[in-house]
């Protein structure tokens, strides 16, 4: 039984190890691209267990969203996250997205689980994948015209403010 877990345990850190994690990101790309949305001047580097992306230009359709100071792509069998910090949007340098993470855990197979903190306010929520379905609890709102500016029709109920889309 003993070497039955020493196997399963090399093959799990042999295949974090060497997973070629600069192909999620390039794939990441290409589906972004079909949406509309290009990443220009990244800087991609390894890491043993993760992928770093630093100083990304996001855009869409040719139009500058903005700029994302760095992410790092964990990426694993069980569990898998992403890290962002330092995204300032064009639209208004007053905005920004501070730190951001969205996890996957085969625990809860059809979720992925956000959370984030901005300059105007603080986010918790969820990405249903079967249901294409992005629910987002808006709270500690800063200044309330610019939640509006960036989360179109926002809704307030007992938990705080809701934003809902289907993707």
């Amino acid at each position: 039984m003993r070497k039955a877990l020493l196997f399963i345990l090399f093959f799990y850190l042999f295949f974090v190890l060497t997973f070629p994690k600069e192909q999620i990101w390039f794939a990441m790309e290409n589906l972004a691209k079909e949406k509309g949305l290009f990443f220009n001047g990244e800087k991609i580097k390894k890491a043993p267990i993760a992928l770093k992306v630093e100083d990304c230009e996001i855009l869409n359709n040719g139009f500058d969203i903005g700029k994302l100071k760095n992410a790092t792509f964990f990426i694993s069998f069980f569990y898998n996250r992403v890290d962002l910090n330092g995204f300032v949007f064009k639209i208004d340098k007053t905005i920004s997205l501070n730190s951001a993470k969205a996890v996957y855990s085969v625990l809860n197979p059809l979720k992925v689980v956000l959370k984030a903190k901005m300059s105007i306010c603080d986010i918790e929520g969820e990405i249903d994948i079967k249901k294409r379905y992005v629910v987002l609890y808006l709270n500690n709102i800063k200044d309330f015209n610019k939640v509006k500016k960036i989360f179109k029709n926002i809704k307030k109920n007992e938990k705080g403010y809701l934003f809902e889309k289907r993707f």
